[in-house]
Parts: structure tokens; C-alpha cells; sequence
């Protein structure tokens, strides 16, 4: 029988996620969280975000593109009856996001994105309940 383990880890080294730059992608979101919480505390207090990590990060079953650029979903959730609609607290976290990065935010059809040139992306949805 074949043993192919070799032949395999050399495969899932070339196609995984790096720990440096899984180190760094889970730096950045730290750093947004805490911009995001700031940002709505000083704007918008009755607003409070709460973080929940999903997708396949969450799965541990990252996914990098051709162009080696990995993305990280945050969910934000606020629990709290709105008095304004969701677009208007979706523009609110692009706006808090905004400046955190050297690439301005994307206003996507379902997150804000924040672009870390060249190497990772960090999504928001934004989920009221």
C-alpha cells in the first residue's frame, strides 16, 4: 500500500492559512472590534455591538484565493428594537470602520468590508434581533 502522508501534508501546507498571517487577521479584528465599540459608544449609544466570529473561519476551514487574499466573517449584532432601518446601522459600522485601514471600507449588498491590502479581507454583516 501507498503511503501518500508526505505527499499530503506538503498539500495542506501549500493550502492552508499561514499562522503568521492568521496571527495578524485575528490582530485586525481585535482592533476592529474595539474601533466599532468605541465608535458606537461615543455616536450611538443605545446601540451596543455584539461579535460573534462565522463562516469558515469560524469552521477552522479558511479559504484563500489564487491571489493568496483570505477573509474573516465578524458578525456584529445588536439586540435592541431599531428606530432606524438596517441600511442606516450598516452605513454606521462602515463609518466605524473607516480610516482603520489604508483602503477605504466596501458597502457591500450583506457586510462592510474592510480591505487589508494585498492579504486579507474582514466582513461585517450586520444582524439586528
Amino acid at each position: 500500500m501507498a503511503d501518500c502522508n508526505n505527499l499530503f501534508r506538503r498539500y495542506h501546507g501549500e493550502i492552508s492559512i499561514g499562522s503568521a498571517k492568521n496571527n495578524k487577521m485575528k490582530d485586525s479584528k481585535e482592533g476592529l472590534r474595539k474601533r466599532i465599540r468605541k465608535w458606537f459608544s461615543e455616536n450611538h449609544p443605545d446601540y451596543k455591538p455584539y461579535f460573534y466570529i462565522q463562516g469558515s473561519y469560524k469552521m477552522k476551514n479558511g479559504i484563500r484565493t489564487s491571489e493568496d487574499i483570505c477573509d474573516l466573517d465578524d458578525g456584529i449584532y445588536f439586540f435592541r428594537e431599531p428606530d432606524v432601518s438596517a441600511s442606516t446601522i450598516k452605513e454606521w459600522v462602515r463609518q466605524a470602520v473607516d480610516g482603520y485601514t489604508d483602503t477605504p471600507p466596501e458597502n457591500r449588498k450583506k457586510c462592510v468590508r474592510s480591505i487589508f491590502a494585498g492579504d486579507y479581507e474582514i466582513d461585517h454583516p450586520v444582524y439586528l434581533k
